[in-house]
């Protein structure tokens, strides 16, 4: 099993239901008239294509803990201040929750 950790880019999608037009438009994501701004933004199938590309691609089997963006690994964390990081991170989260899958429960 691998985990990545994936940025799907910015996409207007159903999710911002959530939010005013005045609160978008002062975001600078949308003009007056609902139109995106941002170069930045994809339609949602590009959105998800780099989700997918994490789930299935077999080029990323040793690249695991690794940060995806637009279908290419942008950083992986395999030094010792990452490490080091994940395992106060770790331990943070087994803390807060009271499930260490890989020491004991609190």
């Amino acid at each position: 099993m691998r985990a990545f950790s994936v940025n799907p880019g910015y996409i207007l999608t159903p999710l911002q239901r959530h939010l005013s037009k005045e609160e978008m438009v002062g975001a600078g994501w949308i003009d007056e008239n609902g139109t995106a701004l941002l170069p930045e933004f994809r339609a949602p199938e590009q959105g998800a294509a780099t989700q997918v590309w994490a789930a299935t691609s077999a080029g990323l089997e040793s690249e695991g803990g690794s940060y995806l963006q637009a279908c290419k690994v942008v950083k992986s964390f395999d030094g010792p201040e990452e490490r080091e990081a994940a395992e106060r991170l770790w331990a943070l989260s087994a803390d807060l929750t009271g499930v260490d899958a890989f020491g004991k429960s609190a």
